[in-house]
């Protein structure tokens, strides 16, 4: 599973540490973290030609005449998807 680059301005990976089991009875809950709604995509600042490492996530950005890059302008359009998943068994 790919470490996507989902913070520090979209250039450190985390995965996430929400992993949890709970027991009550005879029930069982589990809890993780997941990637699998995550949007890949390319990261504009990257100067080796392609926009990307392999571990970006799809963000929206612009170069300024300066050469510099704005925010990210599209935060909630899946790039940002890491969610946490739960099943009682």
């Amino acid at each position: 599973m790919p470490q996507f680059e989902q913070f520090g301005d979209r250039d450190l990976p985390f995965f996430g540490d929400y992993n949890y089991v709970a027991m009550s009875g005879t029930s069982t809950l589990g809890a993780w973290t997941d990637l699998r709604d995550t949007v890949p995509g390319t990261d504009p600042r990257y100067t080796n030609g392609d926009g990307t490492d392999g571990f970006d996530v799809h963000q929206c950005r612009t170069q300024n005449p300066d050469g510099s890059f704005s925010a990210d302008t599209c935060p909630d359009d899946g790039g940002l998807d890491q969610n946490i998943f739960g099943l009682v068994f």
